[in-house]
């Protein structure tokens, strides 16, 4: 960590890691994208959803409730829309 940015090698996307009361957000979709990950984005209900080889996820932006292979979770900090990005 350097000035409350992450240096990571290779970056996925032009956004930045953002550091917020101690948890780092990163952009999803490039990262999933990368991993072949199917992603789909669901504008109604401001949700993020994939798939890859009977592995899913699916997180609603501003919740911490998750589903992580059908069954519920919960995110140390809430998904956020920054710039259209996840």
């Amino acid at each position: 960590m350097k000035g409350g940015q992450a240096a990571y090698p290779g970056k996925f996307s032009k956004s930045e890691p953002i550091l917020e009361n101690g948890v780092t957000l990163v952009s999803m979709r490039p990262i999933l994208e990368k991993l072949d990950v199917k992603v789909n984005w669901d504008e109604a209900i401001q949700t993020v959803s994939g798939a890859k080889e009977g592995l899913s996820f699916s997180i609603q932006i501003g919740s911490i409730d998750a589903i992580a292979n059908g069954k519920a979770v919960k995110l140390e900090a809430a998904p956020k829309l920054i710039q259209n990005v996840t």
